[in-house]
């Protein structure tokens, strides 16, 4: 196999690990666009005298078309090239590249923090405006992402007091999900707000 797929929260340790068994040089390379890819075909023809493998991090945020066009490359593999890919879940990735894949699952426990739980239950039992008071003070990214975060380690504890309650963790993770791939934020928020049951 020539084409690993790293699934989970635990990535790094997963790519130490791999490395040293395969015994390869590491090369980082962006994948998720399909100029990308495109570029990266010319690299992909050359003949490597050692071992190398490509790194491509959270590859589950490419681009449908960047995912088809990296797929030809996947199946026709050069004798000492390999690819690491990353991943946060299965979901949004063809399945045709996870078949090209031995997919590794690494999930390391989830610590939440009292103040997690506390900001959790605190934003999720608010009025929707109050929400939207709290998300329309987020303009960056990081800080969208870093509530988003919290909102969903902190939320889990609520979720056992209340299965119906995994709806709304739902809600944002796909927020999350949407954001990390370059969504509006404000966009993002606020339409989770309205999604979010009372």
């Amino acid at each position: 196999m020539h084409a690993y797929l790293i699934v989970g929260n635990n990535i790094e340790e997963e790519i130490d690990k791999l490395t040293k068994s395969l015994g390869v040089t590491i090369i980082e390379q962006d994948l998720h666009k399909i100029a990308e890819v495109r570029e990266f075909k010319q690299f992909a023809r050359l003949t490597f005298t050692n071992k190398t493998a490509i790194l491509s991090k959270n590859i589950d945020l490419a681009t449908v078309e960047a995912q088809n066009a990296l797929l030809k490359i996947l199946e026709e593999p050069q004798e000492n090239l390999y690819f690491i890919l990353t991943a946060s879940s299965l979901k949004n990735l063809l399945p045709t590249i996870v078949s090209r894949c031995s997919v590794i699952e690494s999930y390391a426990p989830q610590k939440t923090s009292n103040k997690d739980n506390v900001l959790a239950k605190t934003f999720f039992n608010s009025s929707k405006c109050q929400k939207l008071l709290v998300t329309s003070k987020i303009s960056s990214r990081e800080d969208a992402v870093e509530l988003l975060e919290k909102l969903i380690v902190g939320g889990h504890t609520l979720m056992i007091k209340n299965i119906s309650f995994a709806k709304n963790l739902e809600a944002a993770q796909l927020c999350l999900s949407n954001i990390k791939k370059n969504g509006n934020v404000q966009i993002q928020l606020t339409n989770l707000v309205v999604k979010l049951a009372h």
